[in-house]
């Protein structure tokens, strides 16, 4: 019998800003240099590079108070820098938590960080699911036998196994949009009232976000596209195979759209539960429950052919990572033996936040929503991002990679192709209704990442009847040239449409 692998390409929409750490630190006046339009990330390398015949001069940078201004000015060098990032937050920062970077220092994602979002969603249907129940015991990890023996026992009888997501393809720094981002803590001072943690020397929490101070982390910002791969091994998801193997009932593989629409109700529970907590704190928490209701709405609105919305890496928090498989009476019980928290409080009482446009707290990160790609391959879509000899190397290897593992199909006809990219970014747009503006990004680069000209056309004519249709918001958008038009109107006259 033939079992044929399946094979996905994804493009994953930043919805809103994204941290992924790769455990480095970036300081003030030893990694960056702030300069009048941002920060200016330094290539130490390249610069030490020009002093390699003076050994006395390369000491100095051991020293406690360098300062590349002052050095490069003292030995008349040229400061070289790798990438420059903007700055959104209420001071000048003095340490910046750096987004992971593979080895030619570009931005990717790592698969781990997505197949661990889904494995977390899985885990909690399972969990929900199960006859076989948890019990709290002396051991504090019994919830990870739990849920170790719910997965399968061991990685050889891993529900996930063959179940792979790839990295994404890389990003080349100075191409993206890397911000560096103050992050407020949302901290509960009381059950009935909110704070902010304040990062300064003394670490407590005030009442006003405008007198806290946060932690920067570099971001990839909102409306940012990026592509990775799904591959599911056809052997594997074969449920009588699986049976023999011992392997858990439960099987992603088998019907992706099903699938997708357990990860939708998923992120829909969460961002249901966040929009609640967050409603009782205003007005401290309004803007953030306002953002988790428009996306509550998206996610009600998206259909599982389409993709589905999920929540990613660094700031997900403990229901993100963890799943919030336990019922409250469980959960509240684990608390209280563990110490877990203070027992009248909400429990986790902590929530990162980023600034929204106007500069307050109330954008949580890592929100993406993950679609099927309809026109490219996963190789083929890192084709058009192909700069230098080693990206062609790597390209190679994944066009050789998906070649033994894609069937030969029929090519579709153009039209057909047309007509499918059409109907979903007119679904798409609908979905947006009066949060467009917020999410012009993520519509412009679903237009440019194609090649065909008069589809482009086609759907950029749909994303200003779209604008058009918000009438006086988009009236009075026009009239003060607001940034999201500006870039509507670059996309227009890119394609001769003004």
């Amino acid at each position: 019998m033939n079992y044929p692998n399946k094979l996905e390409t994804w493009v994953i929409s930043l919805i809103t800003p994204l941290h992924v750490g790769d455990g480095n630190v970036l300081e003030s006046d030893v990694d960056y240099i702030q300069k009048q339009g941002g920060l200016q990330v330094v290539d130490a390398d390249q610069t030490f590079s020009q002093l390699q015949d003076n050994p006395a001069a390369l000491k100095e940078s051991g020293q406690e108070r360098f300062n590349w201004n002052n050095f490069t000015n003292q030995y008349k060098i040229k400061l070289i820098t790798s990438y420059t990032l903007g700055i959104k937050g209420s001071g000048r920062p003095q340490k910046i938590r750096s987004f992971i970077k593979d080895g030619f220092g570009r931005l990717y994602l790592p698969g781990s960080s997505l197949k661990g979002a889904l494995r977390t969603a899985f885990l909690t249907k399972m969990a929900s699911d199960s006859t076989r129940k948890p019990y709290l015991n002396s051991n504090k990890r019994w919830a990870d036998k739990y849920l170790n023996e719910l997965a399968g026992g061991s990685p050889h009888n891993d529900f996930l196994r063959g179940y792979n997501v790839s990295d994404s393809l890389s990003i080349n720094i100075n191409e993206a949009e890397i911000m560096a981002r103050e992050i407020k803590y949302f901290n509960l001072q009381s059950p009935a009232k909110a704070g902010w943690k304040n990062f300064s020397f003394h670490k407590k929490t005030v009442n006003s976000f405008k007198d806290a101070i946060g932690v920067y982390v570099e971001t990839l910002e909102a409306g940012t596209t990026i592509t990775a791969c799904l591959s599911m091994d056809g052997l594997l998801a074969d449920n009588e195979l699986r049976k023999k193997a011992r392997m858990p009932s439960f099987n992603p593989s088998l019907d992706v759209e099903k699938t997708y629409s357990l990860l939708n109700q998923h992120s829909l529970r969460i961002a249901l539960s966040e929009k609640e907590f967050f409603e009782k704190y205003s007005p401290a928490g309004k803007g953030t429950a306002v953002f988790y209701q428009n996306l509550c709405d998206r996610i009600k609105a998206m259909s599982s052919d389409q993709g589905f919305i999920t929540r990613i890496s660094w700031g997900s928090g403990w229901k993100g990572m963890t799943g919030d498989w336990m019922d409250e009476g469980m959960a509240a019980q684990a608390r209280k033996q563990y110490n877990l928290c203070k027992h009248n409080m909400p429990y986790p009482k902590t929530r990162r936040l980023a600034l929204d446009q106007e500069g307050t707290p109330c954008l949580p990160l890592g929100w993406v929503m993950i679609s099927r790609q309809v026109e490219k391959s996963f190789h083929q879509a890192g084709l058009q991002s192909v700069s230098n000899t080693t990206s062609n190397i790597k390209e190679g290897m994944i066009k050789s990679h998906a070649a033994s593992h894609e069937p030969q199909v029929k090519a579709r006809p153009k039209e057909e192709i047309r007509a499918d990219v059409i109907g979903e970014f007119q679904s798409i747009l609908k979905q947006a209704g009066t949060g467009l503006s917020g999410s012009i990004d993520e519509f412009i680069n679903r237009i440019k990442i194609h090649d065909d000209e008069k589809l482009k056309t086609e759907m950029a004519k749909l994303l200003l009847d779209a604008a058009k249709a918000l009438g006086k918001s988009y009236k009075n958008a026009r009239k003060n040239n607001k940034p999201w038009i500006q870039k509507l109107d670059v996309l227009l006259g890119e394609l001769d449409l003004q």
